[in-house]
């Protein structure tokens, strides 16, 4: 990550240590949060499945209780006889519809004391609107009429039929303070004719559901009728559940009637205990991370201290102070560390001071050659007068030899500068000028170029110690050995190498003394006071310029003399010889 890039060293082992100690725990709070809040909450809805279904029993009897009542009653035959009696009787007006109205209450009551629940009331009314039996008031009871009335057409009243009518329906929406009764109505009909005889009302007061589903601890119940309608509570009493807090709902559909009971409980108070208990151990967990922050503080600092030091120490060498050492302690890999720190810096000190002398050395060389350099330049430009005046003199044989030397001289004053091939060898013909004035040798000089590498750079003078060294050691300085003596220079590419060679036809050597030569141009050891250094440098020359793949080899000529053969590879390792850089060119 890059913002890690920013920060210190010290910053990154201070964020580890609080990254390795504080974020385990943190995770280990968090998961144990969840899993027991999860824990909690599967028991918690367990539970509540448990006990509301112990409440949904509770009702389902009391509904039961209404049904097997109302089941009763229908296949009661004195009562039907009874009601068949008061069916067209609006009031009563005679001792016969007297005596029935008694027998019905008397049968009512003590029938309802024995097999009803004591808070459900039971009344019946006669398809007139007479009230036969109950205590509530009849416009109440005209409103439950009303309300079977308007039972679909095509369904009809069905005796065998429980109807569950709800609250009464009036100006006022029913509220705690009314204390209404939930209403089922059931018809009763002669079983031969279908005639209608009454009509049953049960009342579930609002009272029982109170009892029953209310003035609960941690949550509320809700009970709905199988249309939706609620039963229970009613006038706005849902249960007030906290802002920002959810809820955790458990449902039980009654099956006889439909109802759906649905218990409701705030996820804070499943929760709350929870919260709390985590909330604890996090102030707890928070104190101890302090703690662990601070401790991690001393430790990450006594940590980078030795880092520190090395970085002060540092700043004060690279600002001069070369003196400066690590202060080591201990064994362990710090001290180590400082150890090789001290070395490292003792190590540097030295080369500072070399570098410097080396500086103060180069200096020197530099005013001197700098002084060097008057003198060459005064020499050439003596020679250049001397050879003007032959020429205005008409002594030409002179001047083209001042002209020779002139050459050679310049050549060596800008050796280490590359030239061609073909420049080269004008210098070899200089050369061969120069040693015929002082020795009196007529050596003819044969030049054999290949057209493609005539061009191709080579050091400077590569080739004039190879032609010297025919001449003292082939020819011996005279001519006596040879009537015709000969130096050939030949180039060319053949596969894929450039050969050079330079022979002549003069003494020779043994072959002895031949794979000596040899043996020592590929070694590295020089053996004091041998002769041919000139083709030992030349060698040497050779593999500075184009690299170890040279070879040069000296081999006898054809019939009499030497060969020294230069052999350059033209690709692989070795760099094209028309790229060689001036800088690759030997000292």
């Amino acid at each position: 990550m890059l913002w890690t890039r920013r920060l210190t060293f010290y910053q990154k082992i201070l964020f580890s240590l609080l990254g390795f100690l504080l974020l385990p725990i943190l995770a280990g709070l968090i998961i144990s949060y969840w899993t027991i809040k999860q824990t909690v909450t599967d028991k918690i809805n367990l539970s509540n499945k448990q006990f509301i279904e112990l409440v949904a029993k509770d009702i389902t009897k009391t509904t039961d209780e209404v049904v097997n009542n109302s089941n009763f009653l229908l296949h009661d035959a004195e009562l039907l006889k009874e009601l068949s009696v008061l069916k067209e009787a609006s009031t009563i007006q005679t001792y016969a519809t007297y005596k029935a109205m008694n027998n019905i209450s008397e049968y009512f009551t003590l029938l309802t004391t024995r097999t009803m629940h004591l808070s459900t009331s039971v009344s019946i009314m006669n398809p007139k609107g007479l009230l036969l039996y109950g205590i509530q008031s009849e416009q109440l009871y005209a409103d439950l009429r009303k309300e079977l009335s308007r039972l679909p057409a095509s369904e009809g009243v069905d005796a065998s039929r429980v109807y569950w009518l709800g609250y009464p329906k009036g100006a006022e929406t029913p509220s705690r303070e009314t204390a209404p009764s939930y209403y089922v109505s059931r018809v009763m009909k002669n079983r031969s004719t279908g005639e209608l005889l009454g009509t049953l009302y049960y009342g579930l007061p609002y009272g029982y559901f109170d009892q029953l589903l209310g003035h609960q601890v941690s949550g509320t119940f809700h009970l709905t009728d199988a249309g939706g309608a609620v039963i229970y509570p009613l006038g706005g009493g849902a249960f007030p559940n906290q802002a920002g807090e959810g809820t955790i709902s458990q449902s039980y559909v009654l099956p006889e009637t439909g109802w759906t009971l649905t218990y409701t409980i705030s996820t804070g108070t499943v929760t709350g205990e929870v919260k709390r208990t985590f909330l604890f151990y996090a102030a707890l967990v928070l104190l101890a991370g302090m703690v662990l922050m601070l401790a991690a503080v001393v430790y990450a600092r006594g940590l980078y201290r030795p880092i520190f030091q090395m970085k002060s120490i540092v700043n004060l060498f690279s600002g001069g102070n070369q003196s400066v050492r690590f202060p080591v302690e201990g064994n362990d890999e710090i001290a180590q560390l400082g150890y090789a720190f001290n070395s490292m810096l003792t190590q540097i000190s030295g080369f500072i001071h070399d570098i410097r002398q080396e500086q103060e050395d180069k200096r020197v060389l530099e005013l001197q050659a700098l002084t060097a350099q008057i003198r060459p330049h005064f020499l050439m430009n003596t020679l250049n007068s001397i050879k003007c005046n032959l020429l205005l003199t008409g002594d030409t044989i002179h001047s083209r030899q001042l002209d020779a030397l002139m050459r050679l001289l310049w050549a060596n004053m800008n050796i280490r500068e590359l030239t061609t091939l073909s420049e080269e060898c004008t210098l070899l013909t200089h050369y061969i000028q120069i040693m015929q004035m002082r020795s009196g040798l007529e050596v003819q000089l044969v030049l054999a170029l290949d057209e493609a590498s005539a061009d191709w750079q080579v050091p400077r003078l590569l080739l004039q110690p190879l032609v010297e060294n025919a001449l003292i050691h082939g020819f011996g300085g005279t001519v006596d050995l040879q009537e015709d003596p000969e130096i050939r220079v030949t180039s060319t590419v053949e596969d894929g190498q450039w050969v050079v060679q330079v022979a002549d036809n003069g003494a020779g050597m043994t072959g002895d003394v031949l794979d000596s030569l040899n043996t020592r141009l590929t070694g590295r050891e020089e053996v004091p006071g041998s002769r041919h250094i000139g083709l030992v440098n030349t060698y040497q020359r050779l593999r500075l310029a184009y690299g170890a793949a040279v070879n040069m080899t000296v081999i006898p000529g054809v019939g009499i003399g030497l060969i020294v053969e230069l052999r350059i590879p033209l690709s692989g390792d070795t760099p094209h010889l028309r790229h060689v850089k001036r800088e690759e060119a030997p000292l």
